[in-house]
């Protein structure tokens, strides 16, 4: 029962294998809880990004996130 960090290392390929891909994509980022794969489609250039958690806690790190990578990104919360 390891603590979790919110960021899963287990994952950093698939986040360089998507940031390779996503250039010009439009990115649904579903679960996104600390919204790794969005920011790394951000990254690697696409249109836009969406990432989705009901977690607000989760959301907000999520926008740092954004922020730490120099994007700025809108939220929304429905709770």
């Amino acid at each position: 029962h390891g603590h979790k960090t919110g960021f899963f290392l287990d994952q950093r390929d698939n986040r360089r294998r998507l940031r390779g891909l996503a250039d010009g994509k439009d990115v649904l980022d579903l679960f996104s809880y600390t919204g790794g794969f969005a920011v790394a489609a951000a990254l690697g250039g696409a249109r836009s990004t969406t990432a989705v958690d009901i977690a607000r806690p989760a959301l907000e790190a999520c926008r740092r996130n954004y922020a730490l990578n120099g994007f700025n990104a809108d939220f929304f919360a429905t709770t």
